[in-house]
């Protein structure tokens, strides 16, 4: 806060403070009206320019701890899709992916900086 930062021993004495009993939300619930603004606060809400390059930054591409796909696996698929010899759900399966997933691949959407598909078409 403003440049100073709480020592470990203030944040354990805080975590401690307001968990449990102690927290101000401590048995309470949220209304489903109020469930329904934060749905809808959070719709079609999208990162600056500056914030996704720093996410991109931080764990480009297949380094992600949760990438499923590897950069052999990304062009397998890419090349599989548009081949046509089976379908984009039957790739998804075999990739255990969603079939989204393999279209974006497919259209550039998703690794285009793996597949060049611009620069393929």
């Amino acid at each position: 806060m403003y440049g100073k930062k709480h020592t470990e021993e203030f944040k354990e004495h805080l975590r401690k403070m307001n968990s449990g009993k102690n927290g101000n939300f401590y048995g309470k619930k949220h209304t489903e009206e109020a469930k329904q603004k934060i749905r809808q606060k959070k719709i079609g809400k999208k990162f600056s320019p500056e914030v996704i390059e720093k996410l991109k930054k931080r764990f480009p591409g297949t380094s992600h701890p949760m990438s499923k796909l590897n950069e052999t696996q990304i062009m397998e698929i890419y090349n599989l899709a548009w081949e046509g010899n089976l379908t984009q759900k039957q790739i998804a399966e075999m990739y255990n992916v969603r079939q989204g997933h393999i279209t974006k691949i497919k259209n550039g959407k998703m690794w285009s900086n793996i597949t060049k598909h611009n620069n393929v078409l």
